[in-house]
């Protein structure tokens, strides 16, 4: 019963003394959520890149060997 109801309605939640412990979902609503995932990915990546190329752009970024430099001086603090 559980699975037709999954496969009619997308997702059926399962409780017990009133507590969510399990979710059943039909193979399309967990493709659907996969590509939502990937597509949601996709924009923070690109989000992302489009700062740290405004960044470079603006000469905010660091040295590779700077940052090392000021993790060493943190790390001997301690």
């Amino acid at each position: 019963e559980i699975v037709r109801e999954a496969s009619e309605r997308g997702e059926v939640e399962i409780t017990r003394y009133g507590e969510t412990v399990a979710y059943v979902i039909s193979p399309s609503e967990r493709r659907r959520r996969e590509k939502m995932d990937a597509a949601a990915e996709r924009a923070i990546w690109a989000i992302d890149f489009q700062r740290a190329m405004k960044d470079l752009e603006e000469g905010a970024v660091i040295d590779w060997d700077e940052v090392i430099t000021r993790l060493r001086a943190i790390v001997n603090k301690k």
